[in-house]
């Protein structure tokens, strides 16, 4: 059940653990955190418990690529249980942003304005009762792209979304407007506003895997 950060030096083979969090978990997958490279070199990672309780944590390495000693554990409560943290950093704004799924099953957002020392809840992206699976990238500099099914598959024959963020709006794979990002946790937004990239059925379930950017930006 412990949360870790591992390190591996390719050249020398050496292998390094370090232990985040060993005390507030039952064991779960979903427990892993996610890391981030701050503009000083020091790591970010950001943790939650499998819907354990309302609190997302995290931990900020003491020195630039080097995972021998982190400062303590802080946490932010983020309004529900919560799982699957997603960190991003928007170079245009020095923001830092953690998708996770919080209020209502479905994905919302923290913010950092300095780096990760701080959050607040930022809003909900989505508001959909069948409690979408989303996965993320970004271009680390003003966007932000995501994937997003409607639901587990075993609930849905899930077909596959695609949207990015942008200046706090939404936009279809095509540049449309969708509207503005929520900074409540409502959301007027569902899977199905932004464009299909796959359509499901019985016989072709999707879940979604990954979203990478290509050197055009496009995602694929």
């Amino acid at each position: 059940g412990a949360t870790t950060v591992s390190a591996f030096h390719i050249p020398t083979g050496e292998r390094q653990v370090a232990v985040m969090n060993d005390t507030s978990y039952v064991p779960n997958d979903h427990n892993v955190g996610a890391l981030l490279v701050r503009p000083d070199g020091r790591y970010l990672t950001v943790y939650a418990g499998h819907n354990a309780d309302h609190l997302m944590r995290y931990r900020i390495s003491e020195q630039p690529g080097d995972i021998s000693a982190w400062s303590d554990e802080k946490t932010a409560d983020v309004g529900a249980r919560n799982t699957y943290s997603n960190v991003y950093r928007l170079g245009a704004t020095g923001q830092t942003w953690n998708f996770h799924r919080g209020i209502g099953w479905n994905p919302n957002y923290m913010i950092s304005d300095d780096e990760g020392e701080t959050w607040r809840h930022g809003g909900r992206l989505l508001a959909y009762a069948g409690r979408p699976y989303v996965r993320y990238t970004s271009d680390n500099h003003y966007r932000i792209h995501f994937i997003t099914t409607e639901g587990h598959p075993r609930d849905s024959n899930n077909s596959i979304y695609h949207g990015f963020i942008e200046h706090g709006h939404l936009f279809t794979s095509d540049g449309q407007h969708v509207g503005p990002l929520s900074t409540s946790d409502q959301s007027d937004y569902i899977p199905q506003h932004f464009t299909k990239v796959y359509t499901g059925d019985a016989r072709n379930v999707a879940w979604t895997s990954d979203i990478r950017l290509d050197p055009y930006g496009h995602p694929y």
